[in-house]
């Protein structure tokens, strides 16, 4: 494994070209620590699909096979399948479908699942219990002129290939990641990257999304593109830090959307060439093969070191070249190559876990591949 830290200070800070002058920016580049004992678990998966998403909870990785409507958690020690929750059905706890199945963050044994239609469940991961909750209402029906600060104009954020969080505030209001409906905004969809929001409050006692909220970046004001407008968050008790799919830089809020300040630094090689354009239907293929891309980013309070995972040059089945950065405070103390098509989950035990994101495939066999290494000081 090859691991390179950068010390091209001076680099980095030009290459946070996204900075905000309303703002400040924080932090330095001090590369004081390095990853160390890194480990892969192949694990074989023939009765899977391979076609879903993972998370990591206790002493599991789990996966939620959307093909299968199943939750399989494999254990952390030797990647041994352990526990299989739900299955595809219409009867008591079965999944006729679901596009995403995660645990909330704030509350990991209530999980919660999403079909294509928005139709909404939880599962009380103890208790065994799966509920319908109904369709998410963003009030569609109730459109009138174009408004950004009205949730009639959005949906669940898309591309979340890289993991969607939805946080639990309390029994009435959870936190939801949104994204602009932009077939319904006509002739304002240049409007919606400098007007939109990017978070939403939804009521799970009546499914609706009661307010929406947050900001898109000034990188996207000036070079706007629907596809590649996904991001990731996390919390440090009421801090938020949200870091978006192209942007060098990390954005740190009072909760909910009190802009602070800015911190991060670009990854060597990352690729930004994208397309400019705030219209969905072009042809984006060359965008997601060459552009870079922000895959994970999470806080870690056992550590206090926040990480983020990108994909420096696109995705293809063929290329999956990933780097890793840790923060400390505001400052970047790690930045290194990982396996390709690595992306991080989670921290248990004094380890830090990760996961090949696509399945490993070897003639007609698929297998998982699991990571865990841990980071100290050089």
């Amino acid at each position: 494994m090859k691991h390179k830290i950068l010390y091209a200070a001076l680099l980095s800070v030009l290459a946070s070209c996204n900075s905000s002058d309303k703002v400040e920016h924080r932090g330095e580049i001090m590369p004081t620590m390095k990853v160390a004992e890194l480990d892969s678990l192949v694990v074989p998966i023939d009765s899977l699909s391979g076609n879903g998403n993972f998370f990591l909870l206790d002493s599991c990785i789990y996966f939620a096979d959307t093909q299968l409507g199943s939750i399989l958690g494999f254990s952390l020690e030797d990647g041994h399948l352990v526990s299989k929750d739900l299955k595809k059905g219409n009867g008591h706890n079965e999944l006729p479908n679901f596009m995403y199945f995660y645990p909330f963050r704030n509350k990991p044994d209530l999980w919660w699942a999403v079909d294509a239609s928005y139709f909404f469940y939880t599962y009380d991961r103890k208790g065994k219990v799966l509920t319908p909750h109904g369709r998410i209402d963003f009030g569609w029906n109730n459109m009138g002129a174009v408004d950004f600060e009205s949730p009639s104009y959005y949906g669940i954020m898309e591309m979340t290939d890289y993991g969607i969080d939805f946080t639990y505030i309390n029994d009435s209001l959870y936190m939801i990641p949104l994204k602009v409906m932009h077939r319904y905004t006509g002739n304002r969809s240049a409007d919606a990257f400098t007007e939109g929001r990017i978070f939403g409050e939804l009521n799970p006692r009546n499914m609706k999304v009661e307010r929406v909220y947050g900001r898109m970046p000034e990188i996207y004001h000036e070079r706007p593109n629907p596809i590649l407008s996904y991001f990731h968050y996390d919390f440090k008790g009421d801090t938020l830090y949200v870091s978006h799919c192209v942007d060098s830089l990390i954005y740190v809020y009072k909760y909910p959307d009190k802009l602070l300040f800015t911190m991060g630094y670009e990854e060597e090689g990352f690729v930004r060439d994208y397309t400019v354009t705030d219209k969905l239907g072009y042809n984006y293929r060359k965008d997601m093969e060459t552009v870079g891309k922000h895959t994970s980013m999470k806080y870690v309070p056992e550590t206090g070191l926040l990480l983020r995972t990108s994909l420096t040059e696109g995705f293809t089945y063929e290329k999956g070249v990933t780097v890793l950065q840790a923060y400390k405070g505001e400052d970047l103390v790690l930045e290194t190559s990982m396996p390709d098509y690595f992306r991080y989950l989670g921290y248990y035990n004094g380890k830090y876990y990760g996961v090949r994101h696509i399945a490993l495939e070897d003639g007609e066999r698929m297998y998982f591949v699991f990571y865990c290494f841990d980071i100290i000081n050089k």
